[in-house]
């Protein structure tokens, strides 16, 4: 039976972990938006692309997530080096076609929403050395999570930590006005670090699995593997896909309802995004706590293991509503200070507060499945809520009812209700199963 301090003890690393790379994107976020508005708008044209590809990078190489969980549960560790190999093959193979079509994306863009004030060579190399990002972020991703399911978590989290730091000071030195640099070349010197720091995290951390696993059997190249990942993998992946993608149409829609509206729903995504972290944190534990039982065939562990993160997410997500809600006007008021943005901001936050116990156990479920080696199944729960379910509802309630941007919101919630309860009913079903073959085994 799992103990709360050995659930904390392999969270906090990951918390550390997804915490700092959200500070990282946040980092970029600040130093860029002093350059003015036309190099926001290009990072912006810029991160559209890069995100989607980067969401499907990474959710279809964390099929190494459940592999090694699952064999360290089984006691068949020897395998993990062969995973290991194969995952950062399918990585740089993924890397390399959304490479490819990211720069065509880019292009095609480029030629009809460059800013005025940014050159379209600039825009462009600006573009593709983000893009060469791929790789560093898929190669980490593999290492990391390899890591942290062996325990080893916290020295990730110190690699990703000391990268934070790392690019403070280095965007601190571009964007200083002691060396004068003008708009572009700040832009693009950025880019540029970003990108070797962000091979320097993944070396790092490649480094500690290779010394991690040196005795621990041998790597090779293998096709069940590859199938095996991508089995996993690819549906977890379309998720990611499909929840950024709803995401950017409600930014498209809010768009069209005025500057206030649009400026209270960057605000509130980027506050989400942020405490989004927390269920994400909980999502990987169950995927690891749920598969260590489940590499053992031990069925009885699992429904143990499955109530007590159950238990987490539940007071995890009770204690961050109240919080929103308590002190949503204090979070408003350190976002912006214009009183009409404010005003909007208020109402979607409590949107977004009313949502976090939906939004919890949409992740926790999504773990708990994935553990179990099913990601086919969350992903279509989530299709389902975000795509069929809470983009009309969104759109009826910010058209039809005039709720205006807290309407694009509203559809967010009803998505995530739906999603996550089809998933606890398909998931319940699944432990009803499990019980009966534990049943008939005893």
């Amino acid at each position: 039976m799992p103990s709360y301090k050995a659930l904390s003890n392999l969270g906090a690393p990951i918390f550390l972990s997804l915490g700092s790379a959200t500070v990282m994107s946040t980092i970029s976020g600040i130093f860029l938006a002093r350059l003015g508005t036309d190099y926001i708008a290009a990072a912006g044209i810029v991160m559209i692309i890069f995100s989607v590809a980067v969401v499907f990078i990474v959710g279809v190489v964390g099929g190494i997530e459940y592999w090694t969980a699952s064999f360290i549960g089984s006691g068949r560790e020897s395998d993990i080096p062969t995973y290991f190999l194969t995952a950062c093959g399918i990585s740089l193979f993924l890397s390399s076609v959304f490479l490819i079509l990211s720069v065509a994306a880019l292009s095609y863009m480029a030629v009809r929403f460059t800013p005025t004030g940014l050159s379209f060579e600039m825009l462009i190399k600006y573009g593709y050395l983000t893009f060469f990002g791929y790789f560093a972020i898929g190669l980490q991703t593999v290492g990391r999570q390899i890591l942290q399911i062996m325990g080893k978590g916290r020295s990730v989290s110190l690699i990703i930590c000391l990268g934070c730091v790392l690019l403070i000071f280095v965007y601190s030195f571009i964007f200083s006005n002691y060396i004068g640099l003008p708009a572009e070349s700040k832009l693009y010197y950025s880019a540029i670090a970003l990108l070797v720091i962000r091979i320097i995290m993944a070396g790092s951390t490649l480094v500690l699995v290779h010394r991690s696993m040196k005795d621990v059997g041998k790597r090779k190249l293998s096709s069940s593997a590859f199938i095996d990942i991508l089995r996993v993998g690819v549906p977890f992946g379309m998720m990611g896909v499909l929840e950024v993608g709803v995401f950017s149409l409600y930014a498209y829609l809010a768009t069209f309802m005025g500057t206030a509206s649009l400026a209270a729903h960057h605000i509130a995504t980027s506050f989400v995004t942020a405490v989004f972290v927390l269920p994400s944190t909980l999502g990987v534990l169950s995927t690891i706590w749920i598969g260590y039982a489940f590499g053992r065939r031990d069925f009885p562990d699992i429904l143990v293991r499955y109530k007590a993160l159950e238990r987490l997410a539940f007071w995890g997500a009770v204690s961050i509503t109240v919080l929103i809600i308590v002190f949503r006007e204090a979070i408003g008021s350190f976002w912006t200070d214009d009183p009409v943005v404010l005003e909007v901001l208020l109402s979607v936050l409590f949107v977004a507060a009313a949502f976090q116990m939906f939004d919890w156990f949409n992740i926790f479920l999504a773990g708990c499945f994935r553990g179990l080696g099913n990601t086919a199944i969350p992903a279509l729960a989530n299709a389902l809520g975000h795509w069929a379910v809470g983009v009309p509802s969104a759109v009826i309630l910010s058209s039809y009812f005039d709720f205006g941007v807290s309407g694009l919101w509203w559809g967010v919630l009803i998505g995530l209700l739906f999603s996550s309860g089809l998933a606890f009913v398909l998931f319940n079903r699944e432990l009803r199963r499990i019980n009966s073959f534990t049943a008939i085994a005893l």
